[in-house]
């Protein structure tokens, strides 16, 4: 009788297990953990379709998260990572590789306000998390590969044309990023800090620029953003430089009068 309650016992830990990596189950879980998250930050998250496979590797589809004028400020049409290590207190999550393909960043200035999206919703989770942490949150991915994405970085405040040609300092975008690099690391807290080794960064911009391959060491924070070691080539040119850009906080509401730049150009060659 013994053995038998036993065999039952481990039979219903398998099913419960099996059941969740059937996909209506784990979309199921999904919809209710993105509910308890968009709660926790302040923002909306969605995510359209998550698979998590026997062997903790992860495909995700049509992920956003929503800024507080509820637009899309980083979107991910598909993640496809393994799991390779996950500590709880404080959260840290380490993976061997994140595949994303067709990604959007917008990091928007509203107008009249203060701060960029980004920073309003850092500082929504912050006040939401009034209990001291055990540590800072920590990501780490060996290697991250991105393909088909773009940046833009809107100021509503100094927009000078919804489809501009010539450089507005309104309105920059990077299209058709193609991105790799390794050790990439998000540190968050009071010290927040994004930092990666980049092998590969090359995109287009609406002026006709054209990035045809970018490396270097590459981190940000509230008051730098550095690229060290930066070997860049465009179609007429090859750049070699350190470059920094010093400022004061992440609202950027400033940008072009605030923001100190500073660089360490090496034997190059420049075409315009």
């Amino acid at each position: 009788m013994l053995l038998w309650c036993v065999v039952g016992f481990l039979a219903l830990d398998l099913l419960i297990v099996g059941a969740f990596f059937i996909p209506p189950v784990q979309n199921f879980a999904v919809d209710t953990v993105t509910k308890m998250v968009s709660d926790t930050w302040g923002c909306e998250l969605a995510i359209g379709e998550m698979y998590l496979t026997p062997t903790f590797h992860v495909h995700f589809r049509n992920s956003v998260l929503r800024d507080h004028h509820d637009n899309d400020m980083i979107r991910i049409g598909y993640v496809s990572t393994d799991l390779k290590r996950l500590k709880v207190s404080p959260v840290q999550l380490y993976f061997p590789y994140f595949e994303v393909d067709d990604a959007e960043v917008v990091v928007r200035l509203y107008k009249e306000e203060d701060d960029v999206n980004i920073s309003v919703w850092a500082k929504k989770l912050a006040s939401k998390n009034k209990k001291p942490a055990a540590g800072p949150f920590v990501m780490h991915i060996d290697r991250l590969r991105m393909t088909n994405s773009e940046f833009r970085y809107e100021n509503d405040n100094v927009r000078q044309s919804q489809h501009p040609t010539d450089m507005d300092y309104g309105y920059f975008v990077l299209a058709d990023l193609d991105f790799d690099c390794l050790d990439f690391q998000v540190v968050g807290g009071d010290a927040a800090d994004i930092s990666a080794k980049i092998d590969r960064l090359a995109f287009n911009q609406y002026t006709g620029f054209r990035l045809v391959n970018a490396s270097g060491d590459f981190r940000i924070n509230d008051k730098n953003l550095i690229f060290n070691d930066c070997h860049l080539v465009t179609p007429q040119s090859r750049l070699f430089f350190d470059l920094a850009f010093h400022y004061h906080d992440w609202s950027y509401k400033d940008f072009v009068d605030s923001v100190r730049i500073s660089a360490n150009l090496r034997p190059s060659v420049l075409d315009l």
